[in-house]
């Protein structure tokens, strides 16, 4: 295989017994992108927040911020510079400034959603089915959501 060629498998488990996988381990090498445990990602998003802005910011925040960003490590990071930008001049990251410049995951409201539809509170299913994308991208998310 030429230098040049970048040869990228994107598997839920791979069998590191099979050719492709012995062949990689020879001539190149293999990265693991799996999703951070989550106390590995609380201490991460204390760093970027300590390290990159000198923000203080506690961990019953930060969980409240990995609530409403989900797993997604760029909209983790989009959303940590939106609100250090937004605490520009403050020491400390509270839940308002969450409250304040956060963006929730559509899945997350999904939930809501249904919660809404469920208890009869037809008004709230509206205004939550409103938001986010339209009535397809909801259906995108809820037979995503009910086939796993």
């Amino acid at each position: 295989m030429p230098d040049t060629t970048h040869l990228i498998i994107v598997e839920e488990q791979i069998d590191m017994r099979s050719g492709l996988c012995r062949f990689a381990g020879k001539n190149g090498r293999f990265v693991c992108c799996d999703t951070p445990e989550r106390g590995d990602m609380i201490r991460w998003v204390h760093s970027r927040f300590q390290k990159n802005y000198g923000l203080v910011i506690s961990q019953p925040v930060i969980v409240s911020l990995l609530d409403r960003t989900g797993d997604d490590m760029h909209h983790i990071v989009s959303e940590i510079d939106k609100v250090s930008a937004y605490c520009l001049g403050r020491s400390e990251v509270t839940v308002r400034d969450l409250d304040a410049v956060c963006t929730v995951v559509l899945q997350d409201r999904i939930f809501e959603l249904i919660d809404a539809i469920i208890g009869r509170r037809g008004r709230q299913a509206v205004h939550l089915g409103a938001s986010g994308g339209g009535i397809a991208r909801h259906h995108e998310v809820l037979d995503l959501e009910y086939r796993d």
